[in-house]
């Protein structure tokens, strides 16, 4: 049937004859160009809306701005895809293409149709929902990417079906042409006409737009019911865009539905037929209207350059995601799509990194082993374990090396030695020499540091002693050291240090009288050299203090305790027997960092052992093999009945549990690798050795000593590497988080930078330093004198999670003042400010767009001095940030309104004890922002 039309003069038999009984051809013609300029014009603006949205970063990474490339694309197929139609008729004189023609067309129109007003529905949903969510005093939080691609998919799918149905052959509504203007899906008899109005026309336009209306109203008496009347002019702005939006939906696709296929009139369906047109070109306009879009566009025009295309964008706060950019977003930022599992840059997984790093990369040393994240951080996932951030980074193999590699006498891996001069060098101050320019591909060798290896083995007052494997498992107790199993190490050793708590404390005695430990750590190191057939038996060698270090010369005993260090150096493995107690087992069972494990973690001694092997696996770019043992029961046998029997002599003793009458035996224990979803060596403050569990409170001091010690070696180390690649590659971030650095790695880090400010200032965009051990000396150091550097470009500080204290707020008020260059973004999230909160806010004046003062114990005494500061009582104290971060703290509901009423500022006051309507309106400037 498509384009079976009756020719102009035919006097139609009935309603269905009438509406494709052709229009004179003279009308037709004119009616056809008129279409064509509409049409060729609404689809030019709806590209210009896309192609600006997707060119400018701060564009796209907004989930409503991904909303309006979605609305707009439909509109640019149908409003495109028609201009070419109609001028192809109008430079024909009459119908071009006959039946194939008017399927396609009828195809492509109804997907215009259904997809647009679909997606209005989703928009419409997601501006009730930010209504609705201050309304209810949570804060809004926008769609991740993958959620707003998720709903546009999912709209095009149904547009599809619904603009294939009509072509299916055997179904009962076919496509033909309109008075001769345009092919659409018509009835021509009752079965149709059925299938028009039961099926067609609901799902097209009926469903829709009632689901429109009703967002539109509910969304208006929530607004009502909040009282936006009497906010400012930028609040509610928030919605007005999209309103308009959804009102010209209303206004354009209603009216035009009911001419094209309801009206009986030729005049009628050229009325619709141009108002459907016109919705395109008038929604392109209101898109243009939106602030962002029209400031970008205005920049185009006027040759304005933008500094979004090129600036770092921040790392927002976990607790703030109405202002964040979300992972996939910042995965879809670049060309170059990377990996969603790390990779190891270094070639220790076998998988090595083709081709040079992108300029585009940013060089990340996050909670662990260095590694690369694209440039407009996610960092968020360092802290929550997703692996959805795309980063280089380091991993570890899962076994022992099946081979062996040949080792210099400091024990470095060849041929990595250039690479190793260059990182000596680095600490010794000539980090930036010509010579130590590097190429890229170097980094595909392992990268071992041999002067802090140095450094670390010179620690060792008395040679370590090993015991063969073979001779520990058959020994059939843990051996003492006056059994003389005990050897001399060896560079060709892999050596298994045993980290552990004496058992039987009573008795002061390592294992329990049944000997289950010593059963536990055979089965643990079975199950070890399991993983690995190729490892041949005489390589593997264990260290466990107990046999390693003389128990009967005192002297002896205490050079062993100082020499802990080195002995650490040189393991390859670490594994700790889990106690085969109900406590013990139930935190291992959801451990993934070895200070989680019950009867272990809590213990200085243990957490130092712990603490200097994750440490010096990190400085030494050693892989990550920190490995637990212990019951953890899976399957079948945790359903069992008497739970109680797993803890009994016969399973604690041989690791396995009988059922059916013994028939069937199942293993109960598991090895289970710790520590890698940290990244290596990441320990808050509370988790260092030094805040651990004593029998003997003198050993504090020692504890303290070589934690000291080894914490300066690691944070030099991954400060010099870090800056070493940042030298040899083109990152445009620094990424230091959870690295233990103190106000002294402060001056370091600038005295490094120093030697090389032409080099790397101008390049580098964002310092981030969250979760180390920062004071107000250390942070106000790296702010006033990065500012002052030759070159100095960094747009975005990042101290969150420090140790930032009001007593020190005073010189980082006069640091912030001090600065040469403005900083866009400055987060100083979960730290003490306090009452030092207000002074960071008067010195903030050259913060130009965000200032992040989240969870830091500011109270209504805090906040009443904050608000001195916005309302310029102060003199000489003014802050300019744009955005102004106070949420998790204690801010009751007078201070809450004092801070919302003495500045125009965006004020986050989400989890705050303020009653709904304080919340909504400091909601209502978010939403503002964000869209």
């Amino acid at each position: 049937m498509p384009y079976n039309t009756f020719p102009w003069g035919t006097v139609p038999a009935d309603s269905w004859a009438a509406k494709v009984t052709r229009m004179h051809p003279d009308t037709l013609r004119v009616a056809w160009l008129v279409w064509a300029i509409i049409a060729g014009t609404a689809a030019c603006a709806n590209t210009i809306i896309i192609a600006v949205i997707l060119r400018f970063k701060s564009l796209r990474s907004k989930h409503f701005n991904k909303f309006i490339v979605g609305l707009a694309f439909p509109d640019l197929v149908f409003s495109g895809a028609c201009a070419v139609s109609y001028s192809l008729h109008r430079y024909r004189g009459e119908w071009f293409g006959g039946s194939a023609h008017c399927d396609v067309q009828g195809f492509y129109v109804t997907f215009g149709f259904a997809a647009s007003i679909w997606m209005n529905v989703i928009i419409s949903r997601e501006i009730h929902s930010m209504a609705h969510t201050a309304s209810t005093s949570i804060s809004y939080a926008p769609l991740k990417t993958k959620a707003v691609m998720l709903r546009i998919a999912s709209v095009y799918c149904i547009s599809l079906g619904l603009a294939a149905f009509h072509t299916i052959p055997g179904m009962p509504l076919r496509s033909n042409a309109d008075y001769g203007l345009a092919c659409l899906p018509l009835q021509h008899d009752e079965a149709s006409s059925v299938a028009f109005w039961v099926v067609f026309a609901p799902i097209l336009l009926l469903i829709p737009l009632l689901l429109v209306f009703w967002h539109i109203c509910s969304t208006y008496l929530i607004v009502r019911k909040l009282g936006m009347e009497r906010y400012d002019q930028d609040t509610k702005a928030v919605f007005a865009v999209f309103i308009r939006l959804l009102i010209a939906l209303l206004v354009f696709w209603g009216p035009a539905g009911i001419l094209i296929w309801i009206a009986e009139s030729p005049s009628m369906g050229f009325a619709g037929g141009t108002v459907s047109h016109l919705q395109a070109l008038v929604s392109a306009i209101i898109y243009s209207q939106k602030s962002d879009i029209h400031q970008e566009m205005r920049s185009l025009v006027c040759h304005k350059p933008n500094q979004d295309l090129d600036s770092e964008e921040s790392k927002p706060s976990r607790s703030h995601d109405w202002e964040s950019e979300s992972d996939d977003d910042v995965a879809g930022n670049e060309a170059m799509r990377w990996p969603e599992e790390p990779i190891d840059i270094f070639g220790m997984t076998g998988d090595s990194v083709e081709g040079q790093f992108p300029a585009t990369q940013s060089f990340v040393l996050a909670g662990g082993a260095a590694g690369l994240t694209q440039d407009g951080d996610c960092s968020n996932d360092i802290f929550d374990g997703s692996n959805r951030m795309c980063r280089f980074n380091m991993i570890q193999p899962d076994a022992f090396p099946s081979e062996r590699s040949v080792r210099t006498e400091t024990g470095m891996d060849q041929p990595a030695a250039d690479w190793a001069r260059c990182v000596s060098d680095a600490t010794e101050g000539s980090l930036f020499a010509d010579s130590c320019a590097l190429p890229c591909d170097l980094f595909q060798g392992r990268s071992d540091d041999p002067s802090s290896r140095s450094r670390l083995l010179a620690r060792e007052r008395t040679p370590m002693k090993v015991v063969p494997l073979d001779a520990f498992l058959s020994h059939g107790k843990l051996p003492h050291s006056r059994d003389r199993l005990q050897r001399d190490a060896e560079l060709a050793d892999c050596v298994v240090f045993v980290s552990h708590r004496w058992w039987n404390v009573a008795s002061n005695e390592p294992d329990t009288p049944e000997g289950h430990k010593y059963g536990l750590l055979c089965r643990a190191l079975v199950a070890l050299k399991r993983q690995v057939p190729n490892q041949r038996l005489d390589d593997v060698v264990i260290w466990i203090d107990y046999a390693c270090i003389d128990q009967d010369d005192p002297m002896e005993r205490d050079l062993g305790i100082s020499s802990l260090v080195s002995y650490v150096a040189r393991s390859d493995f670490l594994v700790i027997p889990v106690n085969p107690i109900p406590e013990a087992v139930s935190a291992f069972k959801n451990a993934s960092h070895p200070i989680d494990l019950v009867d272990y973690g809590e213990r200085a001694w243990c957490r130092l052992e712990v603490y200097v092997f994750l440490c010096v696996a990190e400085i030494l770019q050693k892989p990550l093999h920190c490995y637990a043992y212990g019951l953890m029961p899976s399957g079948m046998v945790q359903n069992c009945t008497c739970t109680a029997d797993l803890f009994s002599a016969s399973v604690v003793s041989t690791g396995h549990r009988s059922v059916a009458c013994g028939l069937l035996r199942f293993s109960v224990e598991r090895l289970q690798r710790l520590g890698v979803q940290q990244n290596s060596a990441m320990f808050s403050f509370e988790h260092l050795p030094t805040n651990g569990q004593l029998t003997h409170e003198a050993d504090r001091d020692l504890i303290s000593s070589v934690q000291q010690d080894v914490r300066q070696d690691y944070g030099r180390a991954v400060l010099g590497r870090a800056l070493l690649m940042m030298q040899c590659t083109q990152h445009r971030s620094l990424i230091l988080d959870a690295k233990q650095l103190t106000c002294d790695d402060a001056e370091y880090l600038i005295h490094c930078f120093q030697g090389t400010a032409k080099k790397l200032m101008p390049r580098i965009r964002k310092l981030s330093m969250c979760c180390n051990l920062l004071r107000c000396r250390g942070a106000a150091l790296l702010v006033r004198e990065l500012s002052i550097l030759p070159g100095s470009s960094i747009l975005n500080m990042d101290f969150s999670d420090n140790f930032l204290e009001a007593a020190g707020a005073e010189e980082l008020q006069h640091a912030l003042n001090s600065m040469r260059r403005p900083l866009r973004k400055l987060h100083l999230a979960r730290n003490r400010l306090g009452e030092g909160a207000a002074k960071v806010v008067a010195g903030a004046c050259r913060v130009q767009k965000l200032l992040d003062l989240s969870d830091n114990q500011i109270g209504n005494r805090e906040a009443e001095l904050i608000v001195r500061v916005l309302a310029d009582e102060v003199p000489g104290a003014r802050s300019s940030a744009q955005i102004l971060m106070l949420a998790k703290n204690n801010i009751e509901s007078q201070a809450g309104q004092a801070l919302l009423a003495a500045s125009q500022v965006v004020i986050d006051l989400a989890q705050n004890p303020i009653p709904p309507a304080v919340f909504a309106e400091a909601a209502m400037r978010q939403a503002a922002a964000l869209v």
